[in-house]
């Protein structure tokens, strides 16, 4: 499976309540379900968010079982190349993706404004 490079560009989508978060990650109090799942952005690593980790497990879930079940009517599932394992990995990659996107376009943004504020 090719992972190509999301477009994104501005904000990172909705994150989840930091509380919501908090109490999930320490007391395994009220987890992700679906079908409104949010992400915790303010996270960067995925090992380190016990709610992102859940969270991207239900997603991967969810996923598989539309593929397999032919709720996307223009992709032809194939079991070798879109198991679980491996839609897992996409999801977790795409995750990657958009943050370190996010952080990139933040950096360059403040050095944009810091040249331009230096410049007058």
């Amino acid at each position: 499976m090719k992972v190509t490079p999301s477009q994104l560009k501005g904000d990172l989508p909705t994150s989840a309540p930091h509380e919501a978060v908090h109490a999930f990650n320490h007391n395994s109090i009220s987890p992700p379900s679906l079908p409104n799942i949010l992400l915790d952005w303010s996270c960067s690593l995925l090992t380190s968010s016990h709610w992102n980790s859940k969270s991207l497990a239900l997603l991967s879930l969810s996923l598989y079982e539309k593929l397999k079940g032919g709720s996307y009517c223009d992709v032809t599932f194939c079991e070798q190349d879109m198991n679980l394992g491996a839609l897992h990995k996409f999801c977790v990659t795409k995750y990657s993706e958009l943050q370190n996107q996010n952080t990139n376009s933040r950096t360059l943004e403040t050095w944009r404004l810091y040249l331009c504020s230096t410049a007058r």
